[in-house]
This record gives structure tokens, C-alpha cells and sequence, in this order.
């Protein structure tokens, strides 16, 4: 069974997004994401990657793992646009606060001295306040990922991402029996997966 992009399940809280982001400072972070029962991804990404990621939620969805994007939000784009940071803040705590886990996508264009993103760190240090899993997936273009990913998952190409959704899905299927059957069938997805220049993600991803 496939997994779903759990956005669209929240998207009527973003329609105040000031009234969010007051509920937000009230939370109980004691309360960590990872006491949801199933594992959901916050795929954190600059605005101008967006492309890419929805590749890679459509990849992870595949493996019936359900994922957090919300690429093309309007009332986010209108935040964004006028620079509210308490509304772009808001946006960004509902969809870490309902994922078990944050994946950061970074490319050499979100991670350059020039164009480098302002929310992607934030969303990164607000996830693992939450308790989230936190993990880093390095795009071909990027050479390296910043010093202060180097103590989280480290992701280098299709083969760790596969280790890594591997890992989502036992994680998975210990915290929920009855999802074995789920947990087989992605599992056997990701097995038959081939790391070369036809795999759907070889365009932003090394191969190996």
C-alpha cells in the first residue's frame, strides 16, 4: 500500500497561520512526533528544489511510507512572499510536529554562501527539539554537507537513501505489528531497486 503525502490532511490548519503559531508555542515538547504510531517525513527543501523533492516523495510514497510536503501551499507562497516570518514559522511547526522524521534535501543552489536557505536549519533545529529523526540527503551537485549535518544520517546517494527507508519501515513494523505486511511489501519494493543512471532519481542523486 502506498504511503500518502500527509499535507493535505493538515491543509485547513494553514488557514490561520497566526492563530497556529500561538497554539505552536504552547506545546508540550515532551511530546516528541516520535510517539506518532506511523513513520510520516518532512521533506525540508529551498523553495527552488522543489521539483527534485517531489521526485523523492513520490519515491518514498512508493515504499508505503507516508510523507510531509507542502511544496505548493498558497497561504505558505503568500507568507513567503511578504516575508511573515511568525505565519512561515507556523507552517513549518504544524508539518514537524505531525512527521516522526525530517529528511533535508541540500543542494549546492540551498547551501551556497550566496542563495543559502534560511528555513531549512530552522526546520532542522525545530525537528530535533521535537524529538524527530533527522537525516540529510546530499544532492549530485553538492560536494559536501555543512559541518552542523555532520552528527545527524548522513545520505549520499540512492543506495543509503534505500538504507535509510529500510530503517523506516522495521522501525515501522516493530512500533505497529499488524503493518508487517506493509513493512514486506516496501521492503521488497526497495530490494528489486537497480542504483544506476535509469533509477527515477539518478538525475539529483549519486548513484551508488
Amino acid at each position: 500500500m502506498p504511503g500518502i503525502n500527509k499535507y493535505f490532511e493538515f491543509k485547513a490548519q494553514y488557514r490561520n497561520l497566526h492563530e497556529a503559531f500561538e497554539q505552536r508555542k504552547a506545546v508540550n515538547f515532551s511530546y516528541a512526533s516520535t510517539k506518532l504510531t506511523a513513520p510520516c517525513i518532512f521533506l525540508s527543501h529551498r523553495s527552488t528544489d522543489k521539483e527534485a523533492v517531489r521526485k523523492i516523495g513520490e519515491y518514498i510514497m512508493k515504499k508505503g511510507i507516508d510523507v510531509f510536503l507542502d511544496a505548493d501551499d498558497p497561504n505558505l507562497q503568500a507568507a513567503v512572499a511578504i516575508n511573515d516570518h511568525r505565519a512561515i514559522t507556523a507552517a513549518i511547526d504544524l508539518g514537524v510536529a505531525n512527521s516522526t522524521d525530517l529528511l533535508a534535501f541540500l543542494t549546492k543552489n540551498s547551501m551556497s554562501k550566496e542563495s543559502s536557505s534560511v528555513w531549512v536549519p530552522y526546520e532542522i533545529g525545530f525537528a530535533k527539539r521535537h524529538g524527530n529523526y533527522i537525516a540529510a540527503i546530499k544532492s549530485n551537485d553538492l560536494e559536501t554537507l555543512p559541518s552542523y549535518l555532520e552528527i545527524v544520517r548522513s545520505i549520499t546517494g540512492i543506495e543509503t537513501l534505500n538504507d535509510y527507508l529500510r530503517e523506516v519501515l522495521k522501525r515501522e513494523s516493530e512500533s505497529k505489528p499488524m503493518s508487517f505486511s506493509n513493512y514486506v511489501s516496501g521492503l521488497a519494493g526497495i530490494l528489486k531497486e537497480t542504483a544506476d543512471s535509469t533509477h527515477p532519481l539518478s538525475a539529483y542523486l549519486e548513484i551508488h
